[in-house]
């Protein structure tokens, strides 16, 4: 009888390599040497190594690093998108990554790997009884890029790599330095986003009033929170890990797994600012039986990064894990 993928889901590192290297390290990952975990289990990222934080040259490395030695698999998130887009010439150049934009002309030749590295990365995973991507599993969406982006054939081996890789529902969108031809452009009304660009950032409603966001700019759209109530474009059978929202860690007296307020809302900020100073630096929490959604981007919650807090969220355990840099 085959084993059951044991994995470990990394929530936005964000640049914070020294939270990263320690929560790996408290999941038994040998993250100095080769990555190997003597259970044999594995590192299942969601995206956004970069930007906001010191190192995401060295964070993104890593992670390359880990995947080469059939220690992980990285999916897509839209720091990355955003700036393999810059790098092809079809994204401009944002706030969010100007800075790893200047370091790349800083150290050019290892950001040309990494950039290549970023440009494999499959949008998600799904398992029995689990999916996995950077922001929402949006089924109508997934359903209309699936046609270019699924995988169409089953790599050989059994090994636990092997099964993981072989549970890519979506691939990469970029090939041969560009996005890849076919793409649908429908889209979610009123967001701008493709139906691609909708899982690895989420898809907006017009907010009850414009608001300024946690950058001061104003906005009259927000990110929906979709884990909220009974969306019928949102798959309920099975648990959805994701990260993107920035979230909290949970403690035994509030055991939230989603945050209740979209990101970059006025809400959202008080929410993490009463509460962030109350989380401990190292923690791991049972989810709830019955909880279908769990968002483990624990980096948002001191706003753009000033400290690092990495999350994880154990398959088939079913708890999360956390760590400060």
């Amino acid at each position: 009888m085959t084993q059951p993928l044991l994995l470990d889901v990394i929530g936005d590192v964000h640049g914070h390599l020294a939270g990263l290297t320690t929560l790996c390290r408290e999941l038994g990952y040998d993250i100095d040497g080769d990555g190997a975990h003597p259970d044999g289990r594995l590192l299942l990222f969601v995206g956004d190594l970069i930007d906001r934080g010191p190192q995401s040259l060295a964070v993104s490395e890593l992670v390359a690093r880990l995947v080469a030695n059939d220690r992980a698999l990285c999916l897509l998130g839209n720091h990355e998108y955003n700036l393999v887009g810059w790098h092809q010439g079809h994204q401009p150049e944002r706030t969010s990554n100007r800075e790893t934009i200047a370091d790349i002309t800083r150290h050019p030749d290892r950001w040309e790997a990494v950039l290549a590295f970023f440009s494999t990365l499959p949008i998600a995973v799904q398992l029995p009884g689990l999916r996995v991507l950077h922001a929402v599993w949006h089924t109508p969406c997934v359903e209309r890029v699936a046609a270019v982006l699924k995988p169409e054939a089953t790599l050989p081996g059994d090994r636990p790599i092997d099964r993981l890789r072989n549970a890519i529902a979506l691939g990469s969108p970029f090939r041969d330095g560009a996005l890849i031809s076919g793409l649908p452009a429908i889209g979610v009304p009123p967001a701008p986003e493709c139906d691609h660009e909708i899982l690895i950032k989420g898809f907006e409603e017009p907010a009850d009033e414009p608001f300024l966001d946690a950058d001061g700019h104003e906005r009259k759209l927000v990110r929906v929170c979709w884990w909220q109530g009974q969306r019928a474009e949102i798959p309920h059978d099975g648990v959805t890990v994701f990260g993107h929202y920035w979230n909290l860690p949970p403690r035994p007296e509030i055991p939230v797994f989603v945050p209740p307020y979209p990101p970059g809302h006025p809400e959202s900020l008080r929410w993490q600012r009463e509460h962030a100073p109350e989380i401990p630096r190292r923690g791991r929490q049972p989810v709830q039986a019955q909880q279908r959604f769990v968002c483990v981007d624990y980096n948002g919650m001191l706003n753009h990064h000033d400290v690092g807090c990495i999350g994880a969220y154990r398959w088939p355990e079913h708890h999360v894990q956390w760590a400060f840099d």
